[in-house]
């Protein structure tokens, strides 16, 4: 039947040319030939539609029951060559296309690597530069690649030295002069009771430092911790908590002794303060802002001995002058009272007091401990100071031993007085007493001033020393008396 359709279309076909099995690669190139052209403008051979079916269903033989389609069903009338060459066209621009992306992913694809080779080769180098510091010598090992617990070096210290907290009178690390001086630190807590006309009696908490001089339980403090106290207590470095009792104290001096019921209990050594000398390492152990900081160690140095420094009231007027040791170890309010050490442990000062200003920092004041113990001992001894030192560090300003007030104009006319200032009274052994003066006594000179205010009193004596003899001028029962009076140290 093949043959017979084929010689329908067109007679010029030979028998041999379809008796041969027909395959996609024959029926392809006999398309193609110069000779089928005719044919080609009437109608579509059956070949073409064989070729179609191939492009959809891949048929590898002709159906023995092809038909010839119609040439309305073909490719709108075109030439089944231009099929074909339509067909060899797409297939071309499809493989070009292919190429194409296949290059431009090759491309892709070496860049992307080539810059993962190019990542990793500096993260390499930096990590070994971060791990060992660069330069010569760096070892060649990923050490960036490494767990972060085996990049940290740890120490080698397999054990902690045991800090000694004997006294040997050797020089000390700073570990073993603070083991052995805290447990002598204590805390020192004071309520004070204040009367106020409008608010009544108020009560207000106290905190200082203070440090154990012997077994028994002296201990040594500043003045102005326990001033005015109602009562006071004694906290140990352990937590121990005692009541204490004053044994005395020199207000000029700022210098206090208190007492505890305790034995055995660890006491400070006492150093030498003359030998101290700017540069010496020290440092201040104490309770600063309160107990809950109780044994707070600061350390520093010696920036000047035999400081003086003028201590002045309210007012601006200077009422001592103490030679002291200054330092930049941190002293901070609740410091007061504690220990100054040196580097073998001993104690060289009292720490006392800083200067308070934003203007200020690091420059701390403490007593020297020479001076310090002679006062100590009058005190534990007597109760108080009974004769200062010549060589005292403080030096307190010239007294002259009187309570009083001054007399008005108004009054001087109503009572027939001078104008001047009254003597009320007289401290006992005092300057003015030892001089003759007498309560009712109006003082209306001193040293050869006119004087009619108290403020002008005090400017004269404040102009002299402890020691010094003024000629006073008083008006008593009617009469003019000139007084020679040695003016002696305040007290405060």
């Amino acid at each position: 039947m093949l043959e017979k359709d084929i010689e329908n279309v067109n007679g010029s076909l030979t028998d041999e040319s379809v008796t041969e099995p027909v395959n996609n690669e024959s029926v392809a190139e006999e398309t193609v030939e110069p000779e089928a052209e005719a044919v080609e403008e009437a109608t579509a051979e059956p070949e073409a539609e064989a070729i179609v079916t191939e492009e959809t269903e891949e048929v590898s033989h002709v159906d023995a029951e092809y038909t010839q389609p119609s040439v309305e069903s073909s490719y709108g009338g075109f030439s089944q060559k231009w099929n074909y060459e339509r067909y060899e066209s797409k297939a071309k621009n499809k493989g070009r296309g292919l190429k194409i992306f296949a290059v431009a992913m090759s491309f892709l694809f070496v860049a992307t690597l080539s810059a993962f080779l190019t990542y990793y080769a500096i993260d390499q180098k930096s990590g070994n530069d971060a791990v060992y510091g660069g330069g010569a010598g760096k070892p060649s090992s990923p050490v960036s690649n490494l767990p972060v617990t085996e990049k940290i070096t740890n120490s080698a210290v397999t054990f902690y030295p045991e800090v000694s907290g004997q006294y040997t009178g050797e020089e000390l690390s700073s570990q073993e002069i603070i083991a052995l001086a805290t447990p002598s630190v204590v805390g020192i807590k004071t309520m004070v009771e204040q009367y106020y006309s409008f608010y009544g009696t108020q009560t207000y908490e106290g905190v200082g430092s203070g440090f154990i001089i012997t077994e028994d339980g002296y201990i040594v403090t500043n003045y102005h911790v326990i001033e005015d106290a109602a009562s006071i207590k004694v906290i140990l470095e352990n937590g121990t908590e005692y009541d204490a009792e004053t044994v005395g104290f020199d207000e000029l001096s700022d210098v206090a002794v208190l007492k505890i019921d305790g034995q055995n209990l660890p006491a400070l050594v006492i150093g030498n303060s003359d030998a101290v000398v700017a540069g010496d390492t020290v440092i201040a152990i104490g309770c600063p802002s309160g107990i809950d900081l109780a044994g707070t160690s600061t350390r520093g140095m010696v920036s000047m001995v035999n400081r003086e420094i003028s201590i002045t009231d309210y007012y601006g007027r200077v009422q001592k002058i103490m030679s002291v040791i200054q330092t930049d170890a941190a002293i901070n309010p609740g410091n007061s009272g504690g220990p100054l050490l040196n580097s073998r442990g001993e104690v060289i000062g009292i720490n006392t007091l800083k200067l308070s200003s934003t203007s200020y920092e690091g420059i701390g004041f403490a007593l020297p401990i020479n001076g310090v113990m002679k006062l100590v001992d009058q005190i534990c001894e007597n109760g108080a100071v009974v004769e200062r030192p010549t060589d005292s560090f403080v030096t307190g300003k010239a007294a002259l031993g009187i309570t009083y007030r001054e007399i008005t104009a108004a009054e001087s006319r109503e009572y027939r007085l001078p104008q001047g200032v009254l003597v009320v009274l007289l401290s006992q052994g005092g300057a003015a007493q030892q001089g003759g003066m007498k309560s009712g006594d109006v003082i209306v000179a001193f040293d050869g001033n006119d004087i009619t205010t108290k403020d002008e009193l005090i400017q004269l004596i404040d102009t002299k020393k402890p020691g010094d003899t003024v000629v006073i001028k008083v008006y008593r029962d009617g009469d003019y008396k000139e007084l020679d009076i040695t003016l002696t140290e305040s007290s405060r």
